[in-house]
């Protein structure tokens, strides 16, 4: 679903096996629980073409979308669902791309950064994962001129909640 949605291409799975066959990417797991991974010389060396590509920024705008989907969506299970321990592992398959987005995010519009953030605050809760949670908070209240007071106290709250669970009185 993630290759579908960010490439905007039904065949998106054929490219992939396109490239998995050259062994350019690597396929882990099968069925529903595929996933595919770069090697990190490819993965540098595919950011260096990503960035000279003129529909670079509609990819980052689909990967972006596709991922601050998935946090809201695990967000709103997370508050009411009880069913922590598969969000979760859901969330933690994707870690680096959510990493990835996020960073997108607060350099895009740090409102969103922030908003992107709060969705994946009871997950970096529930997965003790403060000190990144933290860091990421910290990085949007930073900027004190595009973060609507609402946003801004709520952040705060979550900030304090992981200064406290930190032992940062």
């Amino acid at each position: 679903p993630a290759a579908e949605a960010v490439l905007s291409e039904p065949l998106a799975l054929d490219h992939l096996e396109t490239l998995r066959a050259a062994s350019l990417i690597l396929c882990v797991g099968d069925g529903d629980a595929a996933r595919f991974r770069m090697l990190d010389t490819m993965r540098a060396f595919s950011a260096d073409l990503l960035a000279e590509n003129e529909g670079a920024a509609a990819l980052e705008t689909r990967y972006l979308a596709f991922f601050q989907a998935l946090a809201r969506e695990a967000e709103a299970h997370l508050e009411r669902d009880g069913h922590e321990a598969e969000v979760c592992a859901r969330l933690d398959a994707d870690v680096e791309n959510l990493r990835l987005a996020l960073n997108l995010s607060m350099r895009r519009d740090v409102a969103d950064g922030l908003r992107f953030a709060g969705a994946l605050w009871r997950y970096w809760l529930l997965r003790g994962r403060w000190s990144e949670a933290r860091e990421a908070l910290d990085r949007g209240l930073a900027d004190d001129q595009s973060v609507p007071d609402d946003l801004r106290a709520r952040a705060l709250g979550w900030a304090g909640h992981l200064a406290f669970r930190l032992g940062d009185y």
